[in-house]
């Protein structure tokens, strides 16, 4: 699939091209070897994966700029921080920034993996002569504290959305959606 970054575009997958995302990266924060080492197609991929996420993990404040858009933005009655008024004809620059974040850490580790045992940094249990191996795997945020901290100006997290794995809708069908996103029952 091609990154499609036009702003309130009706087949827009991104919201930040290629070129802007790696301006900011490269400029802006340090450790990104994940970033410079993919290809075009990764950071395309990690790009559109990380627009979803932020789109269904978070409530954004306002209303979409229009009926047609694909994507969550732009947003009409959107404050910035300071309290001024987002256009409707933009993409702000901290979703585009909270989006180039979000497909570095994507690019870095399977933030939606299934967690060790029960999330609890458990990997191995046995029940005969007791025995478990205790790891520092945690569940992993979907959406990391650093993207988080960058969108509290423009919306809430949803709850549950912080979870790193996907949810099943129920126990009858094999679907499965983001832990916050409506899933379909195949």
């Amino acid at each position: 699939m091609a990154l499609d970054a036009t702003v309130g575009g009706a087949a827009s997958n991104s919201y930040v091209t290629q070129a802007t995302a790696n301006t900011y990266l490269t400029s802006e924060r340090l450790y990104i070897t994940a970033w410079t080492n993919a290809s075009s197609q990764q950071k395309d991929q990690a790009l559109i994966w990380a627009t979803f996420l932020l789109d269904v993990s978070f409530e954004f404040y306002g209303t979409k700029a229009s009926t047609t858009q694909a994507l969550r933005w732009p947003r009409f009655g959107v404050l910035d921080a300071d309290g001024y008024p987002i256009l409707s004809t933009i993409i702000p620059v901290l979703i585009e920034k909270a989006t180039a974040t979000q497909a570095l850490s994507l690019l870095t580790s399977d933030r939606t993996a299934e967690p060790a045992i029960l999330g609890l940094g458990i990997s191995e249990a046995r029940v005969g002569p007791l025995a478990a191996k205790i790891t520092d795997m945690a569940v992993k945020e979907l959406v990391p504290e650093d993207v988080q901290a960058l969108l509290i100006p423009l919306g809430v997290l949803k709850p549950g959305a912080s979870q790193g794995s996907a949810t099943r809708c129920c126990s009858r069908c094999a679907c499965s959606s983001a832990s916050s996103g409506a899933p379909t029952c195949a």
